[in-house]
């Protein structure tokens, strides 16, 4: 309830409308709540330094990034593909320009899944109507984050905030890496 609120209240002040009635007190995120300043690039990277290129995991290791992430607010920008979020049950986006990688490749893909009602689904497929590349900025909390040397990585993303929506830059690749790159060194 308060994803999809939070939510339609943003969409409809880009839009000009008039916001909805503010939540309830007891449902209001808390004013304590400390946003967490890295990106998703920031995770690839410790995720990367932790894995390396060894198909032998140090499960400590791992278990100590997946501690320092899980559970912290962070504002990210990610793409919106309509493919890959049809449901709201199972709405994922893509969380890295690779274009930002110039020549290397990214090794440790993950693509973070919202936990979305069908409003916040259909208020994100709204903000991203007709732009057929779309990234959007969004608040949320790392609830779930899947990373230890028996499964693969996974994340989920709750209390989503979608701070706003844009299309993506010709000089963007979110949904593959430009050709010529090659595995990290």
């Amino acid at each position: 309830m308060t994803r999809t609120l939070a939510i339609t209240t943003l969409l409809a002040a880009a839009c000009g409308a008039e916001p909805a009635a503010a939540p309830s007190p007891e449902l209001a995120t808390p004013a304590t709540v400390v946003l967490d300043e890295r990106d998703q690039y920031a995770l690839l990277a410790d995720i990367e330094t932790t894995v390396g290129t060894s198909l032998l995991r140090d499960g400590e290791a791992m278990a100590r990034v997946r501690a320092s992430w899980q559970g912290q607010r962070v504002r990210w920008e990610l793409a919106y593909v309509p493919l890959f979020c049809r449901e709201a049950s199972a709405c994922h986006l893509a969380p890295f320009d690779h274009a930002r990688f110039g020549t290397r490749r990214i090794q440790q893909g993950w693509m973070p899944q919202l936990e979305l009602d069908a409003a916040g689904r259909d208020a994100l497929a709204a903000a991203c109507a007709g732009q057929p590349a779309c990234v959007v900025r969004l608040e949320a909390t790392v609830r779930q984050f899947t990373f230890d040397p028996e499964h693969a990585t996974a994340l989920r993303l709750s209390d989503v905030a979608l701070l706003g929506a844009r299309a993506a830059r010709p000089d963007e690749s979110w949904l593959a890496s430009p050709p010529g790159t090659r595995p990290r060194a």
